[in-house]
């Protein structure tokens, strides 16, 4: 008997197709038909039905990173770091736990690394929508180890900061091959501890 795919079914297979093209090809390398086509729709408006347009998608697709790093975000909250080292800690692990958890966890870095690198509102908006409270949070609490920092220093500094983990970790896979030849480490806790002090060095410089 053949099984008919619900409607969330649907709108999830493609927003998994939309993140591994958009990884692979660029947010500007993709149409929205090629989507579809990739997610083995046969009607040529799926993409439209569902999303709307390219940003309702973008839009979509952050709206799904969102909500899985919740849980892992109530596991390591921000007000029970002991210091910035383990808030920072924290944030890479979610991110990295959200990358090796899901099969598409992977592409939804790359995807969140090439929105940030957009100079676009509109995609700065969408990333804001989702992400401000929990960006946040981290100031909130990184006010509280640094009380007598320029409030707009530090701001600056978190930005930078959460961009790099992102950055950094959508590419992970590429170490071995770098411009600086082969780089491995010998596990993932290693990797994320060498970028936590890498972060946390630039984060709290002469502060």
């Amino acid at each position: 008997m053949q099984v008919t795919e619900n409607k969330e079914d649907i709108r999830d297979r493609l927003l998994v197709s939309a993140m591994a093209l958009y990884a692979e090809k660029g947010l500007d390398g993709v149409s929205l038909r090629e989507i579809g086509v990739s997610a083995g729709a046969k009607n040529s408006g799926v993409m439209q039905y569902h999303f709307g347009s390219k940003l309702g998608l973008l839009n979509a697709i952050v709206e799904k990173i969102s909500l899985q790093l919740m849980p892992l975000r109530a596991q390591n909250p921000p007000h029970e770091a002991d210091g910035v080292w383990q808030m920072v800690r924290g944030t890479i692990e979610n991110m990295a736990t959200l990358s090796r958890s899901y099969s598409w966890g992977e592409d939804a870095l790359k995807v969140m690394s090439r929105m940030l690198m957009e100079t676009g509102t509109d995609t700065r908006d969408i990333i804001n929508r989702y992400f401000s409270e929990q960006t946040l949070q981290l100031f909130e609490r990184l006010q509280t180890f640094y009380p007598h920092a320029e409030p707009n220093k530090l701001k600056l500094r978190l930005l930078v900061a959460l961009d790099g983990v992102i950055h950094s970790l959508s590419e992970a896979k590429s170490l071995p091959n770098s411009p600086l030849g082969e780089i491995r480490f010998f596990s993932d806790k290693e990797l994320g501890d060498e970028l936590c002090d890498f972060v946390v060095g630039g984060l709290t410089y002469k502060l």
